[in-house]
């Protein structure tokens, strides 16, 4: 949540973190003050989700040409690009080459929007936690939604693992047990009351990069539910003005920021394309040649 409010904060154009920023985000980042640059603070996230995630200070930076050959084997697709991306991500390839933001770097080397690139990386973490857990030296078949979904979770999927892979025969019986396992483990958690959902990616209950768009059982729906986009699409036009719904929300909301700001891009984007595609079929249909 820390990395996705300060990268919206660079999008503005602010290179300071504010006062309600740091006050914001100082409880989960207690080194953020008001005033230091915001590349600073990312940096700051970084580290201190290395400590929480990993148990473990974050690995040394790399030299540049380190960070080169990394990023061209993510590019070539040589070995497991999640878990490349994640070592590119822990040590912090885009400053060695010069970039100012994880973001910037993902875009311009590998044509990754910031979501996806952080659904890989966490990928990337869900697997070599597996890894460790069941001392696989495979990669485990888990697909990046999955990894979303039980990322939230990872303790208990790890100690679910543990005490079935320690009568595996062989590295493919461990992958096989990991997939039961984690299939079994996600209809549970499906289960649970939407409050116990609440350490999950706000990507999870977004879109399912995979299969598309979730139900409200977690179901996946067509590739494009012409219905529930129409009713959505319907629903937000039909709102109060901007100022009315706000001052009715919690200010403290962190949850809302983030998917408003998703929400608000996509739906740019969404326009801008919609309407370049019926200006398109509008001069087809009028030219001679139709």
């Amino acid at each position: 949540m820390c990395l996705h409010v300060l990268e919206d904060a660079s999008e503005r154009g602010e290179t300071a973190v504010s006062p309600l920023l740091a006050a914001r985000l100082g409880v989960y980042v207690p080194g953020l003050r008001p005033g230091m640059p915001v590349t600073e603070a990312l940096d700051q996230v970084f580290e201190q989700q290395q400590l929480v995630m990993l148990g473990c200070a974050a690995p040394d930076v790399m030299t540049v040409a380190q960070a080169r050959d990394l990023t061209e084997r993510i590019k070539s697709g040589v070995g497991q690009v999640s878990l490349l991306l994640l070592e590119a991500h822990e040590r912090r390839a885009w400053a060695v080459l010069g970039y100012p933001t994880w973001e910037i770097y993902v875009r311009q080397e590998f044509g990754l929007s910031r979501t996806r690139s952080y659904e890989l990386v966490y990928h990337g973490q869900v697997i070599r936690e597996i890894q460790a857990a069941t001392g696989m030296s495979g990669i485990p078949n888990i697909s990046p939604y999955v990894a979303l979904q039980i990322r939230g979770h990872i303790e208990e999927v790890k100690g679910a693992l543990r005490a079935r892979v320690s009568s595996a025969g062989s590295e493919a019986e461990a992958a096989t047990i990991v997939v039961e396992v984690v299939k079994h483990l996600r209809a549970k958690f499906a289960r649970r009351p939407a409050r116990d959902q609440s350490q999950a990616s706000p990507e999870v209950r977004v879109a399912d990069p995979d299969a598309g768009l979730l139900d409200d059982h977690g179901q996946p729906l067509d590739p494009v539910d012409r219905r529930r986009l129409l009713d959505t699409l319907g629903y937000l036009a039909g709102m109060p003005p901007a100022n009315e719904v706000v001052a009715q929300l919690d200010a403290a909301d962190e949850e809302t920021s983030v998917l408003a700001s998703r929400a608000a891009r996509w739906l740019t984007e969404f326009s801008e394309m919609w309407a370049t595609r019926r200006h398109e079929a509008a001069r087809l249909l009028g030219s001679p040649a139709s």
